[in-house]
């Protein structure tokens, strides 16, 4: 699971200032997070603007968090950073073509949600960011490993692309809609197969 560079300082910024319930100068994060005084103040800039921390203002000012660090999860600033939890389509790469990807990456994301919530900077403290970042990357990539059984069930009894009643079902590739009970086999405009396709809604 790999977030981008400014989300990362945004972590350790947060976890500095966890570990140091105090207000922190502008120069002292950017000097052990390793990044420009220019940079931090942008990051910052954004973490105070999501009501994660607030300035103060004079000679002794600087950054402190707004929230008790038990009240603030790596989530919350994931979120705010990244503008949602996404999960590469790399991380599947284990599960098999014939399995619905759009299932396991709504699965994927509820598990990797409902882990990041819990993980608040109370409990981040005592880490290394990297090291945790590591530790996470492998619980996700164990939990689409027990996915895949239960994925492969649902694909062979034909649940997944198949329903009672009509429904909408579009190609997340091409966007072809179709209005049928079952998913086609394969996409009519740019041949991709069954797994493409997504439940989309249910014609009453």
């Amino acid at each position: 699971m790999q977030f981008n560079a400014t989300t990362g300082y945004a972590l350790q910024i947060m976890l500095y200032l966890t570990k140091n319930r105090r207000t922190v100068s502008s120069m002292e994060l950017a000097e052990n997070i390793t990044v420009s005084k220019r940079y931090l103040m942008q990051i910052a800039s954004k973490l105070r603007s999501g009501g994660l921390v607030v300035t103060r203002i004079g000679v002794s000012g600087g950054y402190t968090l707004l929230k008790e660090p038990a009240l603030i999860s790596a989530y919350d600033i994931i979120v705010l950073m990244e503008g949602g939890v996404f999960v590469p389509e790399s991380l599947t790469t284990s599960l098999d073509n014939i399995l619905n990807l759009n299932d396991v990456l709504k699965l994927l994301t509820e598990y990797i949600e409902t882990y990041l919530r819990s993980m608040t900077l109370d409990k981040l403290a005592d880490r290394n960011i990297n090291e945790w970042h590591g530790k996470f990357t492998e619980t996700v990539e164990m939990h689409i490993a027990s996915l895949n059984p239960k994925l492969r069930k649902n694909t062979e009894d034909g649940s997944i692309f198949t329903k009672k009643e009509k429904s909408v079902w579009i190609c997340r590739k091409c966007g072809y809609i179709v209005d049928n009970e079952n998913a086609p086999r394969q996409c009519h405009v740019c041949a991709h197969p069954q797994a493409y396709f997504e439940l989309r809604a249910i014609n009453y």
